[in-house]
């Protein structure tokens, strides 16, 4: 029994040195795989029905850290570029939000 644990108290030191030795695996190359996804993101918007649009723009509020909690209009703003939308939200906030094609969006608030 003694034998035994002697194993595998050994076994499990050469485990440990062999991860120790090892390298993580690469990375992927994100370049090529941005490149890859050629997405039109506006279009993709634009082509969702209302309360899904309401929804993309909620997101992006809120992953820009301001407070809504509900997006109650998103409108092409018709002043400024197609890929612009003022998003409203439930306490009358007003958001423009500027997407490009890659999905990149800016949130421009008056708050």
């Amino acid at each position: 029994m003694n034998a035994s644990i002697k194993l595998l108290a050994t076994m499990a030191g050469a485990l440990l040195l062999t991860a120790c030795g090892q390298q993580a695996a690469e990375p992927e190359n994100v370049t090529a795989n941005e490149a890859a996804d050629t997405t039109n993101y506006v279009a993709e918007v634009l082509a969702l029905n209302e309360a899904q649009r309401r929804g993309v723009m909620f997101r992006a509020i809120r992953d820009a850290g301001l407070p809504c909690q509900e997006v109650t209009s998103a409108e092409i703003e018709p002043e400024m570029t197609p890929t612009t939308w003022r998003a409203t939200c439930e306490n009358g906030a007003d958001h423009l939000i500027a997407m490009q094609a890659s999905g990149d969006a800016t949130v421009m608030s008056g708050r």
